[in-house]
Formats: structure tokens, C-alpha cells, sequence
């Protein structure tokens, strides 16, 4: 009875791990990248009315190299994305203010002169969090 209590137990621990959101699964863990052989082309700037999304769209189209480089901590990964650049070749960063700031981020970073490694560092360390969209 305990034995199957046990096995139980852990088969449920194990389930809810495997469905938990991010940041009740554990470590905060880093969304995943994959390459991505071409680079995918990013959306048209002109396809968007507001400024922001304008200026997004640009720096992703502007740093296809870096954005192909980082994560995307708003998970798209589990829809199939293979990094914060598939998130700028669709409409879904249009409607994603995570991936709004992290790619501006990474513009401002790269105007700054940091390398892709330094990018993706502050992106791990949710640097964009910090990021006030006007």
C-alpha cells in the first residue's frame, strides 16, 4: 500500500513538473534557442501604425545575427519558436511586450557596442524587465 502510494506520488511530482509554469518548476530556468539556418526575415516595419511596434520591428530586422542569439522569457518556444527572432518574423511580437523589450534591449545594447554574448547575458538576467515602454 505504501509502495504504491510512493510510486503515486512521485509520477504526480513529476507530471506537475513537467506542466508547471516557469517559475514554480524550479531554477527560473533560460527558455530555449535553436539555430535557425537562414535566418528567418522579420516582418515589415511598415506593417505597424504604432511607434513602438515601428521601432521593435526595425531593431529585430536591423540585429537578425544577435536576436537569432536570445531567449524569449515570454516561453514561445513551447509554440515552436527557436528564438526571440521568430517572434519578429510573425505578428507575435506586436502583442508581446516581452518580446518588445528584450529586442529593444538588445538594440540599445548593440548601438553600445556589447557582443551577442554580452546581449544575451543581460537578457538572461531579465535586464529588459527594466524597460519602460513610451
Amino acid at each position: 500500500m505504501i509502495k504504491r502510494f510512493l510510486l503515486t506520488a512521485t509520477a504526480a511530482m513529476f507530471a506537475w513538473s513537467a506542466i508547471a509554469p516557469a517559475g514554480l518548476a524550479g531554477d527560473d530556468p533560460v527558455p530555449p534557442v535553436q539555430p535557425s539556418v537562414p535566418l528567418p526575415q522579420t516582418l515589415s516595419p511598415d506593417k505597424f501604425d504604432h511607434p513602438i511596434l515601428k521601432r521593435a520591428y526595425e531593431a529585430a530586422g536591423r540585429n537578425r545575427a544577435t536576436v537569432a542569439q536570445l531567449p524569449c522569457y515570454c516561453w514561445c518556444s513551447r509554440m515552436g519558436h527557436r528564438s526571440l527572432l521568430d517572434c519578429f518574423a510573425s505578428n507575435h511580437g506586436a502583442n508581446c511586450d516581452i518580446c518588445i523589450k528584450e529586442v529593444l534591449l538588445a538594440d540599445q545594447m548593440v548601438k553600445n557596442g556589447k557582443t551577442a554574448a554580452q546581449i544575451r547575458q543581460a537578457v538572461i538576467h531579465k535586464d529588459w524587465e527594466k524597460l519602460q515602454l513610451k
